[in-house]
């Protein structure tokens, strides 16, 4: 826990917000080569908070769906009101036997995946990598822009359950 209170030195181009709450987990970033990292790492340090730890795989593989859905904003999104923006939001959320992740942008531009892929393309593997990687996955498509959501099936731990019961 110290890691995540320690404060650093600001990384050039990195502009970012953070709002925590248990099982929720909200950024708001600038989209640079730069905040990939660092997205991973505060997503990998909140997941293991959540106690998502000893379900390595799971922590894995949501965070290489984030990774890709973040690259994919920096590679293709368009915002309509600022084409040189590369903002996105990132929620993560912890639900009953499940953790969610939704990437938002302002490009009403639906992701396509690519139909024409060889062996030696190194582009365009973006959404299969996700699809395959999640247990579900969807895109809301709407006049603001688009969620692409990723789901990763996670068994909640029973003494998480029955204090979420007692509620």
């Amino acid at each position: 826990m110290a890691d995540l209170l320690t404060a650093a030195s600001p990384v050039p181009g990195v502009r970012a917000g953070t709002t925590s709450r248990p099982g929720t987990l909200t950024i708001d970033l600038a989209v640079t080569p730069q905040s990939l990292g660092i997205v991973r790492s505060i997503v990998g340090a909140h997941l293991r908070l959540w106690g998502v730890s000893n379900l390595e795989d799971i922590r894995d593989r949501m965070v290489l769906a984030i990774d890709e859905l973040l690259a994919n904003v920096l590679d293709h999104a368009v915002d309509p009101r600022d084409a040189t923006a590369k903002n996105a939001k990132l929620l993560v959320l912890r639900i009953p036997d499940a953790l969610v992740a939704v990437v938002t942008d302002a490009d009403p531009t639906a992701p396509r995946e690519s139909s024409d892929l060889d062996e030696a393309s190194e582009d365009g593997r973006g959404l299969l990598l996700v699809k395959s990687v999640s247990d579900d996955f969807g895109v809301s498509v709407n006049k603001d822009g688009k969620d692409i959501w990723a789901k990763f099936l996670c068994p909640e731990p029973e003494a998480e359950a029955a204090e979420r019961r007692r509620r």
